[in-house]
């Protein structure tokens, strides 16, 4: 059995990466790609939102399907090392050069 630190790092990579986590999430009923999606989908979902909260004018310069696109693909290469979550996006400018 794994530690919980190690869980919950397996876990968190998962969120991000869309690495596979059966280990953890294997159970009778939904497959473990869907129970994870389900958190994906609301991590994603939620640094998407602290993204347009803080870059507003980016968002309006390139349009919200590209601003989509490259926030999620920040958020899948930024970990966030902050536990606030308006400073999630501190490199996001510099990501986009």
């Amino acid at each position: 059995m794994h530690s919980l630190r190690d869980q919950q790092r397996t876990f968190a990579a998962s969120l991000l990466a869309s690495a596979h986590c059966d280990a953890i999430l294997a159970r009778p009923g939904m497959d473990a790609d869907a129970r994870l999606g389900i958190y994906r989908n609301n991590v994603f979902s939620n640094y998407r939102e602290a993204l347009r909260a803080v870059y507003p004018v980016i968002e309006r310069l390139v349009g919200s399907e590209f601003f989509r696109h490259a926030a999620d693909r920040f958020i899948a290469t930024h970990e966030s090392v902050n536990g606030y979550l308006h400073r999630f996006g501190e490199g996001f400018a510099d990501f986009l050069q």
